[in-house]
């Protein structure tokens, strides 16, 4: 899985993983990516590592991943492509929420919840005192 520098347990983001696979896809020269000629490619959009389009960034790496993968779910499955950026992301999912797909007893907006709930705990604590 590739992980950042700064941090060795952290996944990139869906954005900074769609940068290193452009930069990986143009020979590691930021100058080349920038004047990038495959306009028809799913991730010319947001090659300078910006987001300017609505919509799921995960969904665009699983879409490049079918083309890469002879568009079979059974190869993203099985794709053994590890030092690929998009790899954490190849099956449309985020490696961030790992834990709840793991646990199917949750429901799917339990870490919904748990925000509301760290947030209301967290205004408790921070209420004005006069």
């Amino acid at each position: 899985m590739k992980q950042t520098s700064d941090n060795p347990n952290r996944t990139k983001t869906p954005l900074k993983s769609i940068r290193s696979y452009c930069l990986w896809c143009c020979d590691r020269q930021a100058g080349e990516v920038r004047n990038c000629p495959k306009a028809n490619c799913e991730f010319y959009k947001f090659r300078m590592g910006k987001k300017n389009e609505k919509g799921s960034l995960i969904k665009v790496i699983r879409k490049r991943c079918f083309d890469c993968g002879l568009g079979t779910k059974k190869s993203i499955a099985i794709c053994n492509f590890e030092n690929c950026p998009l790899f954490p992301y190849r099956k449309g999912k985020s490696p961030a929420h790992k834990a709840a797909w793991a646990d199917k007893t949750r429901k799917p907006n339990y870490f919904k919840k748990q925000c509301l709930i760290a947030q209301k705990n967290s205004n408790r604590g921070m209420k004005k005192s006069i």
